[in-house]
């Protein structure tokens, strides 16, 4: 990463795209980036060559070549990003498809911030000419904000787009904590075949308007850690998909064992009996998530002659279908006159993201508990983005509320695909804090990274409010039970940090990706 400036701007070069793009205190940019899609959504890695770099005090230019290469898929585009002294951005594309594949995106993308948009006015500008006044949303919108844009205009700031017609979505949906302005409409057919030798040229310019005064340096200072004693939150139930080991397990204290049975094909009974027999060595119900498939009756009574002879106690029936969005009305009507033996609540939602419950809303009803997904990484999957997105999680619980009530809310799965151990474990901590604070129900994590064994020493206690300076550096969870507080502080970059602690005006030397209990 490369801090760059353009004028009154502040902002960070990565990997080929601009990110953190700043107007002294207020993030007007979260990123701006090119995004290649294959056909299955899966995003193709970028790796760069014959960069050069000129950062003067007040100007940049950069240039390099990016190609994205997967197996049968290459495109290969010039990269052009220009600073310029009045505050102005220009990031071009030059693309050119190598070999022929199949597409759902090749494109420029924009992602706005949530904190210093959501809710707040705009002006969009259609491929037409005509303008449009609107607002960000606040909650989390089920559908595109925006269509048809060829610029949006928000508190000073213009951002405008050509070679392509773009839209905007609401990424909170996905779990990402940004609004992302992209092409092709989603209209438009997909996946669509582009052949080799076709050309892609796409430019995005933002301008400040009018420009502003120059303004001095952002004073970059190490991050502070604020608690508030006087706003606390139920420690989230925590539980574990398995497979998974019995003495982590024991160790983190977990609150029950999440099962995923299909009873529409055979072998799903021997699943079941050996969660059963972990549940009962570690004295904790099961999550017992059913895929349904075409004939629910049927599928839901196999579950139940499965389940007489084990016995086992049941947390809650997750019930998820195999083809679909959501949980299927019908389906939980069959559950609770099958599924009787034994007794337990029942969830309905998504095994695939927020976004299908968001739009589904229907699905609450009836429902126990309203159940989903929690995932950072559907977009990108570097460590930053994964990070930013802990943020998302009050967005997505305060639109689910919206909607569903009082019921209980529940993640699960949490999932995390990452190499780093240290960084698993330093993220995995503070998404709880955030899930807590959120006032999420009930967190079901995926996979073998570790959480800190603090939480089984105070276990059913409280997670109180907390506050960093700078999130995306240093952030933490503080745990509380009758007399007793523990704090996680967490580095959640490479390099070594230096935390102060506002409740006592004490520092705390963090190496990279370290987690430390004070």
């Amino acid at each position: 990463m490369k801090r760059l400036k353009a004028g009154p701007l502040d902002l960070v070069l990565d990997a080929g795209s601009l990110r953190h793009i700043r107007l002294g205190d207020r993030e007007i940019l979260r990123r701006i980036y090119v995004g290649v899609r294959d056909a299955q959504w899966a995003t193709i890695p970028i790796e760069l060559s014959d960069v050069t770099i000129e950062a003067r005090s007040d100007s940049f230019a950069v240039d390099f070549v990016a190609d994205h290469v997967r197996g049968p898929i290459h495109f290969r585009w010039k990269g052009g990003l220009r600073g310029e002294p009045d505050g102005s951005l220009r990031f071009k594309m030059d693309g050119e498809v190598v070999t022929t594949f199949k597409r759902n995106r090749i494109g420029i993308c924009v992602l706005h911030p949530i904190d210093e948009c959501a809710g707040r006015p705009c002006r969009v500008e259609s491929t037409g000419g005509s303008a449009t006044e609107g607002s960000f949303p606040k909650l989390i919108s089920p559908h595109q904000p925006f269509l048809d844009i060829r610029a949006i205009a928000h508190e000073g700031v213009e951002v405008r787009f050509e070679g392509e017609v773009f839209e905007m979505e609401d990424q909170r949906n996905w779990g990402d904590a940004s609004y992302k302005t992209y092409c092709t409409p989603q209209t438009l057919p997909r996946p669509v075949e582009v052949t080799a030798g076709t050309r892609i040229t796409q430019t995005v310019t933002l301008r400040l308007a009018p420009p502003p005064a120059r303004q001095a340096a952002r004073a970059v200072s190490s991050p502070t850690f604020e608690i508030d004693t006087t706003r606390a939150f139920p420690m989230p139930q925590l539980g574990f998909a398995l497979p998974s080991d019995r003495e982590r397990l024991r160790a983190v204290a977990a609150s029950y064992l999440r099962v995923d049975v299909a009873p529409f094909r055979g072998g799903f009974e021997a699943d079941l009996a050996r969660a059963a027999e972990d549940a009962k060595a570690l004295g904790i119900p099961l999550e017992i998530a059913v895929s349904v498939g075409d004939a629910p009756d049927q599928e839901l009574r196999r579950l139940a002659e499965a389940l007489a002879p084990l016995r086992p106690r049941v947390l809650h029936y997750l019930l998820l279908p195999l083809s679909g969005p959501v949980t299927p009305a019908e389906t939980l009507q069959s559950a609770r006159a099958i599924l009787t033996e034994p007794a337990a609540p029942f969830a309905s939602g998504s095994s695939i993201h927020f976004t299908e419950v968001n739009r589904n809303r229907a699905v609450v009803e009836g429902a126990d508990i309203v159940a989903f997904p929690s995932n950072p990484q559907v977009h990108l999957e570097d460590e930053l983005t994964i990070v930013e997105n802990l943020a998302c999680l009050r967005w997505i619980a305060d639109t689910a509320r919206s909607f569903a009530g009082a019921r209980p809310l529940a993640l699960s799965p949490v999932r995390l695909r990452t190499a780093n151990p240290a960084f698993a474990a330093a993220w995995l901590a503070c998404h709880y804090g955030h899930a807590a604070r959120s006032g999420f129900h009930r967190v079901t994590y995926s996979g073998h990274h570790e959480l800190p064994a603090d939480l089984a020493a105070f276990s059913g206690g409280e997670v109180l409010a907390s506050n960093s300076s700078q999130p995306l550096v240093v952030d933490g969870v503080v745990l509380r039970k009758g007399s007793r507080q523990r704090i996680l502080l967490a580095n959640l970059t490479g390099q070594p940090q230096v935390v102060r602690l506002a409740h006592d005006g004490t520092t705390r030397p963090l190496a990279p990706y370290e987690l430390v209990r004070v």
